[in-house]
């Protein structure tokens, strides 16, 4: 509920603090083990519009908490892959 502005819920970050941890216009790559779609609704009147979430994709299988990870694409390869791809500086050079 931290995601949240204050005048949604008692817990929730100033826009401010909000701001101060995640910036007004860099892209955030957020990990989550739960529902992607979770995370933009509890973000979706902050200032930053470039949030990026992995998280659980469902699909009805049963594996291991690995596979879970590599198929939703929330393993380290596949959210460095993410931030490579949206460093401006890094060009073509980092397209995969």
């Amino acid at each position: 509920m931290r995601l949240q502005p204050q005048t949604e819920h008692p817990h929730g970050l100033s826009d401010t603090n909000y701001d101060s941890l995640f910036t007004k216009d860099k892209h955030i790559i957020f990990g989550f083990h739960g529902y992607p779609w979770l995370v933009h609704r509890l973000t979706y009147r902050r200032t930053n519009r470039n949030l990026h979430v992995r998280g659980y994709v469902e699909e009805g299988t049963i594996t291991t908490a690995f596979d879970i990870r590599v198929q939703n694409k929330l393993d380290r390869f596949h959210l460095i892959q993410d931030v490579v791809d949206r460093l401006p500086q890094l060009g073509s050079k980092g397209h995969t």
